[in-house]
C-alpha cells in the first residue's frame, strides 16, 4: 500500500539522511512529530501499515540502542512509543501482525536478556548499559 512505503521511505529518510549535532556528537535527527506519525499508524486500519509502523518504531529503537547515535530524549521517546504503540500489537486480532510484534519483543527484550545471562558484565558505556536494562 501506499501508506507502507511512505512509512518505509521515512524511516529510511531518518536513518540515512542528515544527523545533527547533539553536543559535539553527530545524532539522529527524529523528531516528536516522526515518532507521533508512526505511532498514529501502528492503530491504521490497514494490516500492512500497522507492521510497517511497528517494525520502523523498532528499527529506530534498535538503531538508537546498538549505535549510540540518538539523544538520550530521542531514546526515550522512541522507548515509549514503542511500549505504548508496538507492543500492544500483540494482541491484534490479525495473526500476521501479532506474530510479527511477537517477534519484535523478542529481538528487542529477551535476546539481550538472554545474551547477557546471567554472567556479570561490564558496561563499556551507558548507553549498551541501558540497551540491556530496557526489559
Amino acid at each position: 500500500t501506499v501508506k507502507r512505503g511512505a512509512v518505509t521511505a521515512l524511516v529510511e529518510l531518518l536513518i540515512l539522511g542528515e544527523t545533527c549535532t547533539f553536543k559535539g556528537n553527530n545524532r539522529l535527527c527524529i523528531s516528536e512529530t516522526d515518532v507521533s506519525i508512526l505511532t498514529s499508524l501502528c492503530g491504521d486500519n490497514s494490516v500492512s501499515t500497522r507492521k510497517s509502523a511497528a517494525e520502523a518504531i523498532s528499527n529506530l529503537l534498535k538503531k538508537c540502542h546498538y549505535s549510540g547515535h540518538c539523544s538520550d530524549e530521542t531514546t526515550v521517546m522512541l522507548e515509549h512509543a514503542w511500549s505504548s504503540a508496538v507492543l500492544p500489537l500483540i494482541l491484534d486480532p490479525e495473526t500476521a501482525c501479532a506474530s510479527k510484534t511477537v517477534e519484535m519483543f523478542t529481538s528487542i527484550v529477551i535476546d539481550p536478556l538472554v545474551e547477557v545471562g546471567g554472567n556479570e558484565v561490564e558496561w563499556e558505556d551507558e548507553s549498551e548499559k541501558r540497551r540491556y536494562m530496557t526489559a
